[in-house]
């Protein structure tokens, strides 16, 4: 069985000690238990486990998507462990695109935050593709492909937010409703003409 007690890991003391610097941390950050997770950190339960000083044993994985979930640099959590302090990172505010703010979304925090991620990541995409050299056509029909699909889950998330949206007045659902339904056909229009292109390319290239 693997020992995944690090040298300088001091016992019962510095567990403890590592309860009281995660759970501090976590409830600095406004994350439940189950946040922790979903930002690439331990499950739930072994975070409770190590809240609650049950914990005694941590894999080096573990380890660093702790302190990436809780912001802290790398290492923080041996180094608690081997009795020292914890250092948060804190470079981004909850204004920030892709940080939490449960203060302000409450439970769809991480989906506000996944959602400006992906914003972020669409925006760079741009600069990218004017950057690389795309002169092999295998890498644009590959790109392409994937832009058509990124078009189609759009429509779906558009779909999605109409059913879920808390509205009770029947007209006044049925006019969002409307233009959502216009505004998801429009992308499945975009990702129509883009599987076009899509087609073109293999078609001048076959």
């Amino acid at each position: 069985m693997l020992d995944y007690r690090l040298v300088g890991d001091d016992g019962d003391e510095m567990w403890e000690k590592l309860a009281e610097a995660v759970k501090t941390r976590r409830n600095e950050l406004g994350l439940a238990q189950a946040d922790i997770a979903r930002l690439g950190g331990p499950s739930a339960s072994i975070v409770s486990a190590i809240e609650n000083n049950h914990q005694t044993q941590l894999s080096p994985r573990l380890r660093r998507g702790l302190d990436e979930a809780l912001q802290w640099e790398a290492g923080s959590v041996s180094k608690v462990l081997a009795g020292g302090q914890a250092t948060a990172i804190n470079p981004k505010s909850p204004t920030d695109p892709g940080v939490l703010d449960p203060a302000r979304w409450g439970g769809a925090a991480p989906l506000i935050a996944k959602v400006e991620q992906i914003h972020l990541a669409l925006n760079g995409l741009t600069f990218d593709v004017r950057e690389t050299n795309l002169r092999d056509p295998e890498v644009v029909d590959w790109i392409t492909k994937y832009i058509a699909l990124m078009a189609f889950s759009q429509a779906d998330v558009l779909n999605a937010m109409t059913i879920r949206v808390g509205v009770t007045d029947a007209e006044a659902m049925m006019a969002l409703a409307t233009a959502y339904s216009a505004a998801a056909n429009m992308f499945r229009d975009a990702a129509g003409a883009t599987q076009a292109a899509y087609a073109e390319l293999r078609n001048q290239f076959s």
